[in-house]
């Protein structure tokens, strides 16, 4: 029985250490030009991968899901947008310091479905 309230307890732990340690490392970023072209997330970081969908030009909530990589000397970060995940070039992206700043005080801010209007603000 202590084995495994042991076990429970850190598990419960570990899960708040992660939680609390990336609580600060939220971005959102949306897309840098404003042209009407939009942008593509790719299936892999490299554009001879599958194409998952087009960002619009205006889009905006953009979560980051990785840092920078250098892949084929082009800088890609991972991202979600829409309940869509896959990469994008980095360049390509800005960070929104408004929506950034509410997604840190309000996590519901993160759920495309459930956002609230705070967020907006």
């Amino acid at each position: 029985m202590k084995k495994s309230l042991k076990t429970v307890f850190y598990i419960l732990s570990m899960t708040f250490f992660f939680n609390v340690s990336h609580a600060g490392k939220i971005e959102i970023y949306m897309i840098k030009s404003l042209t009407e072209k939009g942008l593509f997330i790719y299936e892999d970081p490299t554009i001879h991968s599958a194409k998952i969908v087009k960002i619009p030009a205006k889009a905006k909530w953009i979560i980051k899901r990785s840092k920078k990589r250098l892949y084929s000397k082009q800088y890609w970060r991972k991202i979600t947008w829409n309940k869509k995940t896959g990469w994008v070039k980095a360049n390509e992206l800005i960070l929104d310091p408004k929506a950034t700043r509410n997604a840190k005080k309000d996590k519901r801010c993160l759920n495309s479905h459930v956002r609230p209007a705070s967020c907006s603000r």
